[in-house]
């Protein structure tokens, strides 16, 4: 019986692989990693709370280096809770002090302030400080002060700001670079020096007004 041979079919791609221009693309150098947008972190630019210079941390990141004096940043928010026994507070994110909480003797910076209980201590706010309590206070640094409706809020060595916002009581004194606004049936007993001062009918203001070159 005469030998049976098959004649082996010939195709011009292998099988199983992708086909030749599809495998040239891949093989094509791509960027390199760690450049170009496909490598690049999303980062966001932060002020450093130890040398004050600005910085860029990864925007998904709860800690960070300050590129200038190597400090180690916490970026993450804070709530100080009742009992807390967190005094020492330094962050780039924001503090929230809710209505049930009660410290003596706190050390504060961080972006945003909201106090809505009873924090005494020291406060270098980047951004806004919101109280809404009625509580002492040993000295405040911040952008924004606003005092709440039905605040008391006493300062015992006043405050450094930018702009200040009164609805309720507020006892010590501003050293303001721009606006304070006194809102109706609001009270400010002690001395105010800034650029300008509204007073609305019915609020008080007891004390020394000094008005003083915007920025000064």
């Amino acid at each position: 019986m005469p030998e049976f041979r098959t004649q082996p079919i010939i195709t011009e791609a292998v099988s199983g692989l992708l086909p030749q221009a599809e495998r040239d693309a891949k093989r094509a150098p791509g960027p390199a990693a760690g450049t170009g947008d496909a490598g690049r972190v999303p980062t966001r630019e932060v002020i450093c709370y130890e040398c004050g210079h600005r910085c860029q941390v990864p925007r998904a990141a709860l800690s960070g280096n300050c590129s200038h004096c190597h400090a180690h940043l916490k970026l993450a928010d804070v709530e100080l809770k009742p009992g807390s026994k967190r005094l020492t507070v330094r962050t780039i994110g924001n503090v929230y002090v809710p209505t049930e909480t009660t410290l003596t003797g706190a050390d504060v910076i961080c972006n945003n302030l909201t106090m809505l209980g009873r924090v005494s201590g020291t406060f270098r706010v980047r951004g806004t400080a919101s109280i809404a309590s009625s509580t002492n206070i040993t000295e405040i640094a911040a952008d924004k002060l606003i005092i709440e409706k039905g605040a008391e809020v006493t300062l015992e060595h006043g405050a450094k700001l930018r702009e200040a916002e009164i609805y309720g009581t507020l006892r010590g004194n501003l050293l303001v670079e721009q606006r304070v606004h006194l809102h109706s049936r609001c009270q400010l007993i002690g001395d105010c020096r800034c650029a300008e001062r509204i007073l609305e009918r019915g609020a008080v203001h007891s004390g020394i007004f000094l008005r003083t070159a915007p920025g000064n």
